[in-house]
């Protein structure tokens, strides 16, 4: 069966989406099992990989009646998209859009590698939940590979931004200098944390933890040197920083309106800024309207990260090299992988055929070697035809025209 009717990738990023839709198609870490069952046993796929990030929630199916499935996948789990928003990518356009995934150029930093673990952590899910198989599972390990080789092998990563530094950069464009500014950070998790080491490297006065769970806003505090408080100790700090940087796991927002002094605020020389790096997002937008604050959310990084891009222009197109020669790779194994049947059903039938005209000769014993070694050249012949005629159909001239076509309609 041809790749694009068997292999769709279905997705929203932040590329195609604002973020209150991003939100609306989130599937958290721990409801991804269910999410996987369900996907499993529609009908149409055999195997599904699912990855959910705040900028992307994308959809990887696999089966024979995959191109016939997707729009109920659509229809399902990124409800109320447009289609504009909502893109879906078919056969070799959809193991490009994994690989560029992986290789960090699709991401809104690009090159960052936090896009990596994620996908590892997603595949484990998948496995957890028997999701991936023969065919999927070696296609998600693979653009891992690539991913990593990417980063090995050209700089598009070197340096990079991530989305942690990114928002303290934006911070810096409104605040102007850090090393007089009281920051709060809502969420002690690794996003959370290396807001905490960015801002510490430029000297922030002060730096205070906010998270659900106290001994991690206090291990956070002991590392990156700072205050702890509870979650529910939010309205005591959250008017009195200059600003406040939320990167929650939270089914709605932990950040509202009734933990601000708006009346404070008000007296304040310049306003408070929040930065929410949180899908679904962790802060009211209520806040903007009513409590005087400059609320930025996800994205709102552009302006920051554009210039990162622009320096990294050289090194995608080496990028995107790789990722060619990489899906050639991947598309002759895969081809190969069909044809251990024919090439099994091959061997039996030329050695019947020897056995056959061997029975008809008297002396067996003078020809038999004789036919043996005929059997394996010819057999050997047969076998470089059809991987010429396989690496021909897959041939990197012609995939690197396929991928130009692909990102023309990205």
């Amino acid at each position: 069966m041809p790749l694009a009717r068997r292999l769709v990738l279905l997705g929203t990023s932040y590329r195609t989406s604002p973020v209150e839709a991003r939100e609306r198609c989130a599937v958290a870490p721990e409801d991804s099992a269910a999410a996987l069952r369900e996907l499993v046993a529609a009908e149409g796929h055999d195997e599904v990989f699912l990855i959910s990030t705040c900028n992307r929630t994308e959809i990887l199916i696999s089966g024979p009646g995959a191109e016939a499935a997707s729009e109920t996948v659509r229809q399902r789990w990124f409800l109320g998209l447009g289609v504009q928003e909502c893109y879906a990518y078919h056969g070799t356009d959809a193991v490009f859009h994994l690989f560029r995934v992986a290789a960090g150029l699709d991401s809104q930093v690009l090159g960052e590698s936090e896009i990596l673990g994620q996908i590892k952590d997603a595949l484990g899910r998948a496995q957890d939940a028997a999701a991936v198989k023969s065919h999927l599972q070696p296609l998600v390990e693979q653009a891992l590979a690539v991913g990593k080789r990417v980063r090995t092998e050209t700089k598009v990563g070197e340096g990079t931004l991530s989305v942690a530094r990114a928002a303290v950069e934006l911070a810096a464009k409104v605040l102007g200098r850090l090393d007089r500014v009281d920051a709060l950070v809502v969420g002690a998790g690794e996003t959370g944390q290396l807001v905490a080491k960015h801002l510490r490297d430029v000297g922030a006065r002060r730096i205070v933890f906010c998270n659900r769970t106290l001994e991690r806003a206090e291990a956070a505090a002991r590392e990156h040197g700072g205050e702890a408080l509870p979650l529910d100790q939010l309205s005591k700090v959250i008017s009195e920083v200059d600003l406040t940087v939320v990167s929650v796991d939270a089914p709605e927002p932990v950040v509202r309106l009734e933990h601000v002094d708006a009346a404070r605020i008000r007296r304040r020389d310049r306003p408070p800024i929040v930065i929410d790096l949180s899908v679904p997002r962790g802060v009211d937008p209520a806040l903007a309207a009513h409590a005087g604050m400059l609320v930025h959310g996800l994205d709102d990084l552009d302006a920051v990260v554009s210039r990162h891009h622009e320096e990294r222009r050289s090194e995608v197109a080496l990028a995107e090299n790789i990722l060619v020669e990489e899906v050639h790779k991947f598309l002759a194994l895969q081809a190969y992988a069909t044809l251990k049947p024919v090439v099994a059903g091959m061997r039996a039938r030329f050695e019947e055929a020897r056995d056959a005209v061997l029975g008809e000769i008297d002396d067996r014993e003078l020809v038999a070697a004789l036919a043996d070694k005929l059997t394996k050249r010819l057999l050997n012949e047969a076998l470089t035809q059809i991987k010429l005629g396989t690496r021909e159909a897959f041939s990197q001239e012609r995939l690197g025209e396929t991928y130009r076509q692909y990102r023309e309609r990205s």
